[in-house]
């Protein structure tokens, strides 16, 4: 076996990994979620989904990097604790969105660890880039907006 075709595997499993992770993750879940909002709101999820269409792009980028290297896309599922975002309010979502993104970036810094391959490197640190702006942008909201899903408690409460 020569030395590419053992190096291979091991690449094609980690973009797997970062493949499956991001097809299935809380901003792709979003998408199709019955979010409640007023009309401030509106605004601010409208730079939501500007967010999950940019991690659209770059998650197809993804999948042709695997395919153009004889890979086969992983499948995935979305989380069952997802479900419980629909009809829930845009403020109350955003903290969690901010922890999960967190999460996310924290995943694929150890991904990018695994990789010694320098295009699926080069691929992988495009998107963790995206995502560490992704939660800039999210925290920002959040400190914009968030504060809704607390307003309506007292502070004797």
């Amino acid at each position: 076996m020569s030395a590419s075709i053992e190096s291979l595997p091991p690449t094609l499993t980690v973009l797997n990994r970062i493949f499956a992770r991001e097809k299935v993750s809380y901003l792709q879940y979003l998408r199709d979620a019955w979010v409640w909002t007023d009309a401030e709101g509106r605004t601010v999820w409208r730079e939501i989904q500007r967010l999950i269409q940019e991690e659209d792009k770059m998650l197809q980028r993804l999948a042709e990097l695997i395919l153009r290297r004889k890979g086969i896309l992983a499948k995935a599922v979305f989380e069952e604790r997802f479900s419980e975002s629909h009809f829930m309010s845009l403020a109350h979502l955003l903290p969690r969105l901010v922890a999960y993104e967190r999460w996310m970036i924290g995943e694929l810094e150890k991904d990018l660890a695994e990789l010694d391959d320098a295009e699926a490197k080069a691929l992988v640190e495009e998107i963790l880039a995206m995502k560490r702006r992704h939660l800039a942008m999210l925290e920002q909201l959040h400190e914009r907006y968030g504060w809704k899903g607390t307003a309506a408690r007292s502070p004797a409460a």
